[in-house]
């Protein structure tokens, strides 16, 4: 006769390889969020982009681009008022 094994943790064990790429993604996202606020932009902007963009480095390019356009616009607008 077999001994009782334990069911939770064969459940877990079992469960577990499908876990992990659900919890990268959510490292990902809080990383994702940390570098948006530590670029200086309001917590609404990962949020916004989060639900339009659905690819994960897209994400990373977009904040590059927004960026770039934010350190451009003060050069665009001095050189059009002169």
């Amino acid at each position: 006769m077999k001994a009782p094994t334990n069911v939770p943790l064969a459940a877990l064990r079992a469960a577990f390889p499908y876990t992990v790429p659900i919890l990268a993604i959510f490292f990902l996202g809080i990383a994702y969020g940390i570098y948006m606020n530590a670029l200086g932009f309001s917590f609404l902007y990962p949020m916004a982009m989060s639900a339009i963009i659905f690819g994960g480095s897209l994400e990373f390019i977009a904040t590059v681009l927004l960026l770039g356009c934010l350190i451009l616009r003060p050069i665009i607008e001095r050189r059009e008022t002169t």
